[in-house]
Parts: C-alpha cells; sequence; structure tokens
C-alpha cells in the first residue's frame, strides 16, 4: 500500500509541474503578443432577410468580376489582415447611388480564394453583390471602400439567369430585382 501511494503522490506532483510549467509558457506567449497576432480578421455574419439586407446595402450590383486590382497586407502588431481588391464591371446597378461603370471591391484575404471562408470571386463570374462602403473609423479598420466579406452579401448568376445564394437559395434573377426594389421603396 505504501508503494501504491508513492506513486500517486508523483502521478499528483507531475501533474502539478505540468500546470505551472504550461501556465509560464502560457503567460509568456500572451505578454509577448503571440496570441493575439491573428492570421485573419472575422466579420460576423448578421442574420438580415434579403429586404433588410436591400435596405443596409449603400449599392446593389450586378456585375461580371474582373481583374484583380491588388492586394495589400496590415498588420498593426496584433492583427495582421491582408486586403484584396477586385474589379467589378457594372452591368446593372440597383440604387441609384452608384454611376461609374467599374466598382473596387474590397476584399478580406485576396478576394480569389477566401472571404469569409465561404464567399469567392471568380475572375469572369457574374454576381448580383449588396456593398456597404466602410470606413477607417468603423470595426473593419480597413481601407475605406466597398467591403465584400460575408456569404449573405454575393449571389452567383448563372447562364439562366438563376441566381443563388447558400443562405438565401436560388431565386430567378428578375424576381430577386423585384424584392430589392420593392424593400427599397418601402
Amino acid at each position: 500500500m505504501g508503494e501504491s501511494m508513492g506513486t500517486k503522490t508523483n502521478i499528483i506532483v507531475a501533474g502539478a509541474a505540468i500546470s505551472i510549467a504550461a501556465y509560464f509558457v502560457l503567460s509568456f506567449f500572451t505578454a509577448t503578443g503571440i496570441f493575439e497576432k491573428k492570421m485573419y480578421v472575422t466579420h460576423a455574419e448578421i442574420d438580415m432577410s434579403i429586404e433588410e439586407i436591400s435596405r443596409f446595402s449603400d449599392v446593389i450590383v450586378i456585375g461580371k468580376v474582373g481583374d484583380r486590382v491588388g492586394v495589400q497586407s496590415h498588420d498593426d502588431g496584433k492583427i495582421y489582415k491582408v486586403v484584396g481588391e477586385l474589379a467589378l464591371e457594372i452591368e446593372q446597378e440597383l440604387t441609384g447611388n452608384y454611376k461609374d461603370k467599374v466598382i473596387v471591391l474590397k476584399t478580406v484575404g485576396d478576394g480569389e480564394k477566401v472571404i469569409n471562408r465561404n464567399v469567392s470571386l471568380k475572375k469572369g463570374e457574374r454576381v448580383l453583390l449588396f456593398l456597404k462602403y466602410v470606413t477607417t473609423d468603423q470595426p473593419w479598420k480597413g481601407e475605406e471602400g466597398y467591403l465584400v466579406c460575408c456569404t449573405q452579401q454575393k449571389f452567383s448568376i448563372d447562364e439562366n439567369n438563376i441566381a443563388y445564394n447558400p443562405k438565401y437559395g436560388s431565386y430567378k434573377l428578375d424576381e430577386l430585382i423585384d424584392i430589392i426594389k420593392r424593400a427599397r421603396s418601402a
């Protein structure tokens, strides 16, 4: 019985020593900011209906994804983020708030691979986008521009004019445009 008690004591002492060592290692990493440095920016998906996002958006456009204009990296010591810039050739603007034929989009990530893990923009793809103009004083804390970051901001449009979004499902493009116009006029 004495030998069993000694083994249990050794296990308890070893467990306590490992816990204390882990605490000091984690404290070191936390104090140096290593855990605060993130490799991506997470944007919350605010649960909105199509009508709500239609009213919330500054600009709603249908267009074809063009070339990547640039990719910029920002590191403020705590957050590392990559911001892509893509051109969108505008086919139709649904709000009356944007007059140019091309709009430059800001994206989280390089734009071609990752936007909030679920949304990507591929050159030549036809899309309907709900856009909000972001400024440097907003939680985004990036450069000013029209930001695409969330799943619900993008509908992909196929050759049959069917618009699809993973959150909202599929709509005939004309029906979706009618929903948007009714929501914005209400």
